[in-house]
């Protein structure tokens, strides 16, 4: 009987322990949910997409975290509209301006050829080398944006 006690004992004190981490881990959720779109970062890291809250990202500061995604920065880089297949090749270019890693250039180019948001979807490297994109950095970058905007 006394073994059994002990047992049922054992497994409640283990019961109040799960309870509490996931009591834990339910905070974390709902103070991440809580946050406003705009201050959800998504990175794309050797092709694994992780989510992360500004703030984290500028926690030390003065380092080159928080100064990229210092208020006054982000507001002026960052691109609110979601991602449609229905862009017309003008809100694709506008897109492109509009993402601080892709260059003026490439945004002229994706205009001049009237890449609409179904196309832009489907460009690959190839694709992108056949629209004048010569530079691997550039095709590098231009081609994780595009992943980017796919996983939204």
């Amino acid at each position: 009987m006394y073994a059994e006690q002990k047992a049922l004992h054992d497994q409640k004190r283990e019961l109040k322990k799960s309870k509490k981490s996931f009591d834990k881990e339910e905070d974390f959720i709902q103070n991440f949910k809580a946050s406003s779109q705009n201050d959800i970062v998504y990175l794309n890291v050797r092709g694994v997409v992780m989510a992360v809250k500004r703030s984290t990202l500028r926690i030390f500061k003065g380092s080159v975290l928080d100064r990229q995604f210092d208020d006054t920065v982000w507001s002026r880089q960052h691109y609110n509209k979601k991602f449609s297949i229905d862009w017309n090749s003008e809100q694709v270019a506008d897109w492109a301006r509009n993402h601080s890693e892709i260059p003026d250039k490439v945004a002229n180019l994706l205009q001049s050829n009237k890449v609409n948001g179904l196309e832009l979807s489907a460009l690959g490297r190839d694709d992108l080398k056949e629209l004048g994109i010569t530079r691997p950095g550039t095709l590098a970058l231009v081609a994780n944006a595009i992943e980017g905007i796919k996983m939204k």
